[in-house]
């Protein structure tokens, strides 16, 4: 039987063996005739789910490395095409396979660790591996494979110390959103009204004096018409956080924003808790004040429906008027008026998915840790110093006590002594780029070193009373 035939009727991905890559010759026909409509997405997309499967055989772990594919079962370097372009290897491309393939053959592996190897083999190459353990090993010895980086970017493959790094990047964010959310109740329960407000408006202005205007550059928004800039601007930032908004422009005079469920904002149950005074601040600090720093007096928002009224979640629209508004006329409240119809094709793109996870993870967490401190300072501007650190550590203390348990199992931890919450915080500090160190165990008692992150001095009026709340947590 020809190797065209057995191709045909041997699937490549049967149960002693799943290599990647090993297609029939009619999913190879059929994958490069589509090679030039490619264009600059690149080749190797049309490739990723073939070759990033649960095993490799050793053979081809060599190969896959040194950006090849074989294209039939056959171990034949005449049978081998390019990962990168579907081209057949040259001279140079099969010269670096022999080096791979000797420096394979010259490692002492683990063959019993299951982590990494499958099946051992009897033989050398005849073993099956783990793609990451493939790729672990070719960075170890300074091989480089942009494909495979390019698909652990995208997500494609597992690499534990960066899915470890990015899950505490995830529960730092987590922490200081539950934070932010745990504050506003607190403040909801102890100060009045018209107090909740205020706090609202300075917190929100004060967001909106350091991001709005200076980040319109970065979300390529310059030149746009004001009232669809701003519209693009809150849900592009917005979306960034991890918040979930929807746009949509009406004309260039008029765009709207719509903020969807679950809300960020008011996590949880904690929606029934929040007054609509947060809400009115927000939208009276911010929302209203774009015109104003837009330099556009024509510009206003209307609000057509908030979450505290009980409707449909905040959503309203920019406008552009043909006349200059009063102050009174910046915000306006019209929940009669009917919404059109938001289009999941018409959103502004930023091309997110081409950030990679841990850039979006952090810009997450940086978003949390935002709200963290500007919360703190805007409440201490209305409520004074001592309220400030009494609720903050209040709130911090109950945050940490509240998800320490959650947290620890998240990461395969468990609740107990000292030396326990030693290791939870080493690990947990890994998220704000930080290390534990001098780490000392006694018998009873545990000690460790931890510098106090960075951001937590960027408000140098303020850095004390903000690292007070944080230590509580």
């Amino acid at each position: 039987m020809s190797d065209k035939e057995q191709s045909e009727i041997i699937p490549f991905s049967s149960n002693r063996s799943t290599p990647p890559g090993r297609l029939t010759l009619n999913q190879y026909t059929d994958v490069l005739s589509k090679k030039i409509s490619i264009g600059e997405k690149g080749y190797i997309d049309q490739f990723e789910d073939w070759l990033l499967c649960d095993k490799w055989t050793e053979l081809d772990a060599c190969y896959i490395l040194a950006g090849m594919i074989p294209k039939t079962m056959k171990p034949d370097e005449e049978g081998l095409i390019r990962i990168k372009d579907g081209n057949r290897p040259s001279p140079s491309d099969i010269e670096d396979y022999h080096r791979i393939k000797g420096l394979w053959e010259n490692t002492e592996h683990q063959r019993g660790n299951k982590k990494y190897f499958v099946e051992p083999g009897e033989a050398n190459l005849s073993g099956t591996v783990r793609p990451i353990y493939a790729y672990l090993w070719s960075t170890e010895k300074g091989l480089k494979s942009s494909w495979m980086t390019k698909a652990f970017d995208a997500g494609f493959l597992k690499h534990p110390k960066k899915d470890l790094l990015l899950s505490t990047i995830e529960a730092q964010a987590e922490i200081y959103h539950k934070f932010f959310v745990g504050l506003q109740l607190k403040i909801a329960l102890e100060e009045p009204r018209e107090k909740i407000f205020d706090w609202s408006f300075l917190l929100f202005r004060s967001i909106q004096e350091k991001k709005f205007a200076p980040s319109f550059s970065k979300l390529d928004l310059e030149g746009l018409p004001d009232a669809v800039a701003c519209a693009r601007y809150h849900m592009l930032s917005n979306t960034l956080g991890g918040v979930s908004v929807e746009y949509m422009e009406e004309s260039k005079q008029k765009a709207w924003v719509r903020f969807r469920y679950p809300r960020w904002i008011f996590s949880g149950p904690a929606i029934c808790g929040i007054p609509i005074e947060v809400s009115r601040g927000f939208l009276k600090g911010w929302y209203a004040h774009n015109g104003v720093v837009l330099k556009n007096p024509k510009l206003g928002f209307v609000c057509v429906s908030e979450d505290m009224t009980g409707q449909f979640g905040l959503c309203g629209y920019f406008k552009e008027y043909d006349r200059e508004l009063s102050p009174d006329e910046r915000l306006q409240f019209k929940p009669d008026e009917i919404v059109p119809k938001f289009c999941e094709d018409n959103q502004p793109d930023l091309k997110i998915k081409d950030w990679g996870k841990e850039r979006l993870t952090k810009t997450r967490l940086n978003y949390s840790v935002n709200y963290f401190c500007h919360g703190l300072i805007a409440l201490c501007e209305i409520v004074g110093i001592e309220k400030t650190r009494e609720y903050g550590a209040h709130v911090g203390r109950l945050i940490g006590a509240q998800y320490y348990q959650s947290l620890a199992k998240r990461f395969g931890l468990v609740e107990g002594g000292p030396r326990e919450v030693v290791e939870f915080l080493t690990l947990m500090m890994q998220g704000l780029g930080d290390k534990c160190s001098d780490i000392k165990h006694s018998k009873h008692s545990s000690e460790f070193r931890q510098r106090i992150p960075e951001f937590l001095y960027e408000h140098q009026l303020n850095s004390d009373f903000l690292i007070l709340c944080w230590i509580e947590i």
